[in-house]
């Protein structure tokens, strides 16, 4: 199983801005869905809830201390049929959520799950927030980064972040509503 990260920062690595991104860039998106489809995604609980549900053809593992989300928080019928047919996992730990992650592939290896297009490679997601990222950028294997040629305002800045560790592998500059984006895929 690889464990990949999927970022988009602006040039001074922020990611974030009162829980939420500080731009909205319909490309990145539909680059988002491109490169997660298929494949669980883990996240913090702050990152599930600025999202608001599972996206389709994925998995949601959500990391929270909180033992009881989301069965006090609130949610909806719609949030609970997600739980239901396992499009949304609950984890207490980072490890506990690459273990449901690993158990997610490993079905979908055999036949018996999954929840998307399979790129043929047993990957997962890794999309944040910063202290998910900071779990996980020790055992990322690749990172699809966006980067944003801009500065915008925010409270949170992707620090577990070392340009060092990593090789480029592709790099593709667009520019796309408005601002000029790099995608770029990095190995180790």
């Amino acid at each position: 199983m690889i464990i990949s990260m999927v970022m988009v920062m602006d040039r001074n690595r922020l990611i974030g801005s009162n829980g939420k991104m500080p731009w909205h860039l319909p490309a990145e998106l539909k680059y988002f869905k491109k490169v997660t489809m298929g494949k669980p995604m883990i996240m913090g609980r702050k990152t599930y809830d600025s999202i608001g549900r599972p996206l389709p053809g994925r998995t949601s593992i959500v990391v929270t201390r909180n033992q009881s989300w989301p069965a006090d928080g609130g949610h909806n019928e719609a949030q609970q049929q997600y739980l239901d047919n396992g499009q949304l996992r609950v984890a207490s730990t980072f490890d506990a959520a690459v273990a449901i992650a690993g158990e997610l592939l490993a079905e979908k290896q055999t036949g018996q799950g999954g929840d998307g297009e399979s790129t043929g490679e047993a990957e997962v997601a890794v999309i944040g927030g910063a202290d998910i990222c900071k779990l996980a950028m020790p055992l990322c294997k690749r990172l699809y980064l966006t980067v944003i040629d801009a500065e915008f305002e925010g409270d949170t800045w992707l620090t577990s972040f070392e340009r060092d560790d990593w090789s480029l592998a592709s790099e593709t500059t667009v520019t796309v509503d408005g601002y000029s984006l790099s995608y770029q895929v990095l190995e180790r």
